[in-house]
């Protein structure tokens, strides 16, 4: 509005100017779910992701206007452009992965077997001569099933991880008989959830009890080899006779901290703790966790931006909301450079 200085030429006007600057947020989805680690380019600046899916371009001139190209490994590169004017403005990005190459090669052991059905992810592949067929998929996990008449069927799981997959079935003819082999994966007398075992050709993460089975296993010798995210890998081989198997797997922690621990822009302490673990970064996308050495997650401690030489993180052990007992901890830190894992002990007073 106006107002009068007390003259009747002398008038001065309340204006109100509109911002001259906005910020740009990006949020970067696959599947609803955020994604963290995407490149994204905007008014020649390039951005990471957070663990929340965000990249912030803050305080852009309004009348700002360009492309922008976000970009991560194992998705199609999205781009598209915008302006930028009075208000802030909030990105949606979605974005799509990109499909890898499974390939199958099914044998009785010694030749190719020429028209297995192959069921996997709704669709169906039959194998050709030299006994292979192949189908394009997306990250993620995916059952499948292989059958021939004359032989005892074949299922298992294989997982897509920005990479090709190659699978070897081996077919046991129904004149012979399979067996079951069952892996235990544990460490001190708890069961490990979510390792993988690569055995006979396959691939099985195993369940909250530690186990791992596979079906229609034919007599004879087989590697494997068994791995876990802070864990050392485990490779030996068993024999099947004549009955199932059961086989125990111990895993030994990679990862020892004697006093304090310090890696690329982190550090923690002391070690071990009877109450609080002191963790410092100057990194500025930090995601903490901590687990059990059972796999169960315990606590997140940090989760997206922290501001670069300023941030701690303390954790009380005793004020979660998972009970511990005293024992052998793993910290899992992820940072845009990479991930670590270590072991943390819990002592009582």
């Amino acid at each position: 509005g106006s107002v009068s200085n007390g003259s009747d030429c002398a008038w001065v006007d309340n204006i109100i100017f509109p911002q001259t600057q906005s910020d740009v947020v990006f949020t970067v989805t696959y599947n609803g779910s955020p994604v963290q680690g995407a490149s994204v380019s905007f008014n020649e600046s390039t951005l990471t992701s957070t663990a929340a899916g965000q990249a912030v371009f803050s305080n852009v001139l309004r009348g700002t206007s360009g492309s922008y190209t976000v970009e991560k490994s194992g998705f199609i590169t999205e781009e598209g452009s915008l302006s930028v004017g009075y208000v802030d403005i909030s990105e949606q990005i979605s974005l799509t992965s990109e499909d890898y190459s499974v390939s199958f090669t099914v044998t009785d052991g010694i030749n190719p077997i020429d028209g297995a059905a192959i069921s996997i992810n709704s669709q169906q592949l039959t194998t050709n001569a030299q006994g292979e067929a192949s189908i394009m998929l997306p990250n993620g996990s995916f059952s499948y099933n292989v059958t021939k008449e004359g032989y005892h069927d074949q299922s298992g799981n294989v997982t897509v991880n920005a990479n090709d997959a190659e699978l070897e079935i081996t077919l046991v003819e129904e004149t012979e008989p399979v067996y079951n082999v069952t892996f235990h994966v544990y460490i001190d007398e708890q069961d490990i959830e979510g390792a993988t075992v690569s055995f006979n050709g396959q691939q099985e993460e195993t369940d909250a009890s530690g186990l791992a089975v596979f079906a229609g296993v034919a007599a004879g010798t087989y590697s494997y080899t068994v791995t876990c995210s802070g864990y050392q890998n485990h490779t030996d081989e068993l024999t099947v006779v004549d009955a199932d198997i059961a086989e125990e797997v111990t895993l030994i922690i990679s990862s020892v901290i004697n006093t304090e621990w310090n890696v690329e822009q982190l550090s923690m302490w002391p070690n071990p703790f009877t109450d609080n673990l002191n963790i410092l970064s100057s990194a500025s996308n930090v995601i903490v966790e901590v687990y059990s050495i059972t796999g169960q997650k315990v606590a997140t401690l940090a989760n997206g931006f922290m501001h670069k030489g300023e941030q701690k993180v303390e954790w009380n052990a005793l004020n979660g909301n998972v009970p511990l007992v005293p024992g052998v901890y793993l910290v899992q830190i992820k940072t845009n450079e990479g991930q670590q894992t270590a072991r943390v002990i819990f002592s009582s007073k």
